[in-house]
């Protein structure tokens, strides 16, 4: 659905974050609250969308378990994805904590990301490749990564 009205969409907006703040577990908060960042990413305003970004990949840091919290922020990522400098914040976030995760969910995190940042930034797209450490999922990935640089206009 969608709406017209800046000041109903905030309000829903702003309904919606409350629900999600309303969870006890910070990877379910940033899941359930990515949502409605996707809405703040499409029609702002930008300074509201920044101040809930920060604040929610500080809930994230809360996550005690690595994977969780990477689920949550690959999630905040997609969500956010529209605006620049949120994509940014909310993939050093992922990239810092997959640095420290490990294991084949971690790699499909990260394989799932490529795709899309490599359309944006190809450099930082191959640094995921890199971080992948099973074989199978990197082989994916970078015949993912190719094939967005080989699609790209020159």
């Amino acid at each position: 659905m969608e709406v017209d009205d800046p000041k109903l969409r905030l309000t829903l907006v702003d309904e919606a974050l409350s629900a999600a703040d309303a969870l006890e577990e910070p990877n379910r908060i940033v899941t359930v609250a990515s949502w409605p960042i996707e809405v703040l990413a499409a029609h702002g305003p930008p300074v509201r969308l920044g101040e809930e970004v920060d604040r929610l990949i500080a809930v994230a840091g809360t996550e005690p378990h690595g994977l969780r919290r990477a689920d949550a922020l690959a999630m905040l990522l997609a969500r956010a994805w529209a605006d620049e400098p949120s994509r940014t914040r909310v993939l050093d976030a992922f990239i810092a904590t997959c640095d420290v995760a490990h294991g084949w969910r971690r790699d499909r995190l990260l394989g799932a990301v490529v795709p899309e940042l490599a359309r944006d930034d190809p450099r930082r797209a191959a640094e995921l490749v890199a971080m992948i450490e099973g074989e199978k999922a990197k082989r994916r990935a970078q015949r993912d990564l190719e094939r967005v640089k080989t699609a790209a206009p020159v």
